[in-house]
């Protein structure tokens, strides 16, 4: 596959030792933070990273490299490399310019003594005749996606995919060609999974989740074959087996101790069942087995790829299961390399409606991130370094000095509760087709840029290089 002239300027391997010299980004010696940038260009949605201009990519590269940050964030979706998936022969087809063009941008990270990390997406867009695989047509979110036009964008019907026995061999042979793309690795810093993509949250989604209903029954039935053993501990109906469904607002609508047991037997299911052990679907470790397999991939230079899980806030397990502390311990020490946490600034119109994180002015400004970091920290391997995948503020609403402001306190945060560093999202505004944005709410999401779509800089931008 030839691709256009103007992205084989990069093409120059670089290859970096991984050391604080490319990572470690103040003068001063007691600080350590990695920090980062996630990167998205104008009028390209976050999971469409592949479709940026690689020479803009350059330059920007360049300048986020020149304010001291070590890491470029980028989101990068299943059906974007696989195009396609024949279910007979369990063969994938390859968007082969796609693999090569992400290797020119982790070249262009190292160009500039940075490094990447993947956040990788699974249901946004899917490989064409997957199973559930629904093509969408040019509306305001497919004409995002895709960069305007909205062509091959599928989407999944499916909330429960990975729990679906048809989805795994593809979803695996998929960060496995990922890896393989990724050849030497050595521009790579971690690949990331989070809730969004790994999760099915039982109670805001009860379509099409018949795979998911039929794995808790039968986990439900490992557990305890008794079924009046589960009717007496969630406090519902259960004739047959046939009535056992997933826990939903609807069955248990306040946090009791039988709703808590339903909702708590659902997440050991899942967190534990599925995520950790692999049992009952694709499991954590399956993908950490299969990123391997790319990489010590015959004639390519064998590495180990590093993986990290971001998790539901744990006071959320807290306050919606039975779930006790060591469970919770069981269900975050996951075959991965890093725990990674996101969290972004409320920015509701009205200030006096904002969460103490998002009033700099309020004394306890950082008792919201704070409790998030120590919660995590309470149950998280203790080996495990602790990144902030992700966090922000929209400037949609709030002025841009606020913005500033949540950095100083992710900073302070960071520093006093020993994390590894912070994703700042992002380099610059995302600017939908204008025809296609969507009022409200959602265009909170267009302005959380360090940079206006212009180009013009934020003041958040002058917060660095830290010195």
């Amino acid at each position: 596959m030839v691709l256009p002239q103007s992205t084989l300027l990069f093409s120059q391997r670089v290859v970096l030792v991984f050391t604080c010299a490319n990572l470690c980004t103040s003068s001063h010696a007691s600080d350590t933070l990695q920090r980062g940038v996630i990167y998205v260009q104008p009028s390209f949605h976050f999971t469409n990273t592949l479709s940026m201009d690689l020479e803009q990519a350059n330059q920007d590269f360049a300048v986020i490299a020149s304010k001291g940050f070590g890491h470029i964030g980028l989101r990068v979706a299943w059906g974007s490399l696989m195009t396609e998936w024949n279910e007979a022969t369990q063969t994938a087809t390859w968007n082969e310019t796609n693999c090569q063009r992400l290797g020119l941008i982790g070249e262009l990270a190292g160009n500039h003594s940075m490094k990447l990390i993947f956040n990788t997406h699974l249901k946004e867009i899917v490989p064409r005749n997957i199973d559930g695989a629904v093509f969408k047509p040019a509306t305001p979110d497919t004409a995002n996606i895709s960069g305007g036009a909205g062509d091959d964008v599928y989407h999944t019907v499916y909330d429960d995919l990975i729990v679906h026995d048809a989805f795994k061999e593809p979803i695996l042979q998929f960060h496995t060609k990922f890896a393989q793309c990724m050849q030497p690795g050595t521009n790579v810093l971690y690949w990331k999974h989070a809730f969004e993509s790994m999760y099915l949250f039982p109670w805001t989604s009860m379509g099409n989740n018949t795979a998911a209903t039929q794995k808790f029954k039968i986990w439900a039935q490992h557990k305890n074959s008794d079924l009046s053993h589960w009717a007496e501990r969630w406090n519902v109906s259960l004739a047959s087996w046939s009535d056992l469904t997933l826990p939903n607002k609807t069955t248990a609508t306040t946090h009791n101790t039988a709703s808590k047991a339903y909702f708590g037997d659902f997440w050991r299911f899942w967190l534990l069942g599925v995520l950790k052990h692999g049992t009952y679907g694709v499991g954590i470790g399956d993908i950490m087995h299969a990123l391997q397999k790319g990489a010590n991939a015959a004639g390519g230079v064998r590495y180990s790829p590093q993986l990290g899980f971001k998790h539901w806030k744990v006071n959320n397990f807290i306050s919606w299961t039975d779930l006790t502390q060591a469970e919770l311990q069981d269900a975050f020490d996951l075959p991965i390399n890093v725990t990674a946490l996101g969290i972004y600034c409320n920015n509701d119109p009205d200030p006096s409606n904002r969460s103490k994180m998002c009033r700099p002015d309020h004394p306890s400004a950082a008792s919201d991130l704070e409790t998030y970091v120590t919660s995590t920290k309470a149950v998280a391997p203790a080996h495990l370094p602790i990144l902030i995948w992700e966090t922000g503020a929209s400037t949609y609403r709030q002025p841009e000095h606020e913005q500033v402001l949540w950095v100083e306190i992710v900073e302070r945060v960071a520093q006093q509760q020993g994390l590894l560093g912070y994703n700042f999202w992002q380099f610059i505004d995302w600017l939908p087709t204008q025809a296609n944005v969507v009022k409200g709410k959602d265009e909170d999401l267009y302005h959380f840029g360090m940079h206006h779509a212009n180009g013009s800089a934020k003041p958040v931008w002058d917060f660095y290089p830290i010195d």
